[in-house]
């Protein structure tokens, strides 16, 4: 009987928990020692390098589709897990569709850990001022977050008397930051005892300055803990890759309130996202680029084993079974052009092919392509002009395929397992060594 495996086997996405994403991670080790050593030194752990008003904006991990960059991030992370005084934050951008959503999830979640900071504050002997301004500071991030609910405006009453404190007994810095407050409200009404504000809804830089000013609280409690925050695949808020105005301008107002956050006391920005987009921000700093850092045959057969034996639910056999020989597992990795993510997939659908069949044994390199075979003929039914176009680039001996109006690969399963998007221009496909190595032979068969 073959080995039972969870369901997760072989799943591209990154995995959630953290001895998972140890165990997997295979390849790499000396450019994540490398990036973790740029992190310590560079980090803005004390809020000194925005007092000293020292240039950060946010570090960026880029590289090809599916090269690893969400993992590669993931496992930085878990180097600055667990010490004191430090929380980390992420949050996946793909399929957001606007800017938006990204910063206002960021928002909720820094908002949480500000919440529970506060209840481990003892706030007895406070100047009356600073606990004035955390009551009403507390209550303001309270009913921006009612924004969540689909409310268009609030209304928000605080004691004139109170509300007027927030600007007192605080350094310039600090004082800078509460007039901005003032600002982000809307319009407001006072009288000798309520100043009554209309909260406009916030845009995707209020929703930074928003994190930065909780984060200055804490500060000014003693509190100045250091945030270190992922905002992974930032460059596919739609999930296909769109050129439109519309996705230029909501890209261009995520990069711009990533920025603002990045300039916030205490508070790092990792961004992870394909390299045509990293490049054309200027403001971002380059952590690392994963494509000077491919992955050898050797490394994803190492990959591919590590799944199998952590994935593995019959615990009692010894680690090291493959249902593929040496030759196939090899030649697959040159097949997905040494990228992880697709490598994966592939390794997804042929062991769903395996599992079905009697024979125990291992497969063949042959074996291997007849399932990819049999994959493109049942695609083609399914999607006939993504499969028509991509045997027309082939008869035509072309590496790639170049968008003009209608994209025939988003959407379909041909996307990221027989083509994917150019590392150098989203509007050009290049053919995986897969799709070249399954369809010339039929093809030139056919001709």
């Amino acid at each position: 009987m073959p080995p039972q495996f969870d369901h997760l086997l072989f799943r591209a996405e990154t995995p959630e928990k953290p001895e998972t994403i140890r165990k997997l991670f295979r390849g790499r080790e000396k450019a994540l020692e490398q990036v973790a050593d740029i992190l310590r030194k560079g980090m803005d752990l004390s809020g000194r390098r925005v007092r000293n008003q020292q240039r950060k904006e946010p570090w960026v991990i880029h590289g090809q589709t599916r090269s690893g960059k969400s993992h590669f991030a993931r496992r930085i992370f878990l180097e600055f897990a667990n010490q004191p005084g430090h929380h980390q934050v992420t949050v996946l951008a793909r399929e957001k569709l606007d800017a938006i959503r990204v910063m206002r999830k960021l928002f909720e979640k820094v908002h949480e850990g500000f919440r529970d900071a506060l209840q481990t504050i003892t706030f007895d002997g406070l100047p009356d001022f600073l606990r004035t301004r955390v009551h009403n500071v507390t209550q303001i991030m309270r009913d921006v977050d009612y924004f969540g609910t689909g409310s268009d405006r609030i209304t928000l009453s605080i004691g004139s008397s109170t509300f007027f404190d927030l600007k007192a007994g605080i350094d310039s810095a600090s004082a800078s930051n509460y007039m901005k407050l003032v600002a982000t409200l809307g319009a407001g009404r006072t009288d000798s005892e309520q100043t009554t504000l209309s909260l406009r809804p916030p845009t995707s830089e209020d929703y930074a300055f928003y994190i930065s000013l909780m984060v200055d609280i804490l500060s000014q409690l003693d509190r100045g803990d250091h945030w270190l925050i992922l905002v992974d695949d930032a460059d596919l808020l739609e999930n296909e890759f769109k050129n439109s105005p519309e996705a230029r301008r909501e890209r261009s107002e995520l990069a711009e309130a990533l920025i603002e956050l990045s300039q916030c006391e205490r508070v790092d920005v990792v961004v992870t996202s394909r390299s045509l987009y990293a490049r054309s921000q200027k403001e971002f700093f380059e952590l690392i680029d994963l494509s000077d850092h491919p992955m050898p045959e050797s490394t994803l057969a190492g990959i591919q084993q590590a799944h199998l034996d952590h994935y593995r639910t019959d615990k009692g056999e010894e680690d090291g079974w493959n249902f593929l020989d040496e030759k196939a597992l090899l030649e697959a990795a040159r097949l997905a052009d040494f990228l992880p993510g697709v490598f994966l997939n592939h390794m997804k659908t042929a062991f769903g092919r395996y599992s079905k069949e009697e024979d125990e044994g291992t497969r063949s390199l042959d074996w291997y392509l007849t399932v990819f075979r049999d994959r493109f003929q049942s695609w083609k039914r399914k999607y006939p002009t993504s499969a028509n176009t991509l045997e027309q680039c082939i008869r035509g001996k072309s590496g790639e395929y170049r968008v003009s109006e209608e994209d025939p690969f988003w959407g379909t399963e041909f996307d990221n397992f027989f083509t994917i998007q150019s590392y150098f221009d989203y509007r050009i496909y290049q053919i995986l060594p897969l799709a070249l190595k399954v369809l010339q032979e039929p093809i030139g068969d056919q001709s």
